[in-house]
């Protein structure tokens, strides 16, 4: 996230947009895309424990086999980036800056 956090700084973003999502904020995002985000975060850290109906109550909302195959796919490819990147312990490049992730608190410092 941290690497992201800053690739959205150095692009001109605003960083309390990531921030959002972290935090799942459930007044910026619709409920959509809120049941997509913790299906995506579920894929990754409880995968066996997605039920049936969690993926009725996403197909519901408009989501197709494809859109299930690209959630878990770009959500499961981070995750393996970034456990490599933290096993590797490798060191971030002198231009990505300042911006660490306080994991405890799952928030950007800058």
């Amino acid at each position: 996230m941290q690497y992201h956090a800053h690739a959205l700084q150095v692009e001109g973003a605003d960083l309390s947009v990531a921030q959002k999502y972290i935090e799942m904020d459930e007044t910026y995002f619709s409920l959509k895309q809120i049941k997509i985000l913790k299906f995506a975060v579920k894929t990754c850290f409880e995968p066996n424990r997605i039920t049936d109906m969690e993926f009725n109550e996403l197909r519901k909302l408009g989501l197709s086999d494809s859109d299930f195959v690209e959630v878990i796919e770009t959500a499961t490819a981070a995750l393996s980036i970034a456990r490599l990147t933290e096993a590797l312990d490798l060191e971030a490049d002198e231009w990505y800056g300042g911006i660490e992730f306080d994991s405890k608190k799952g928030r950007i410092i800058i």
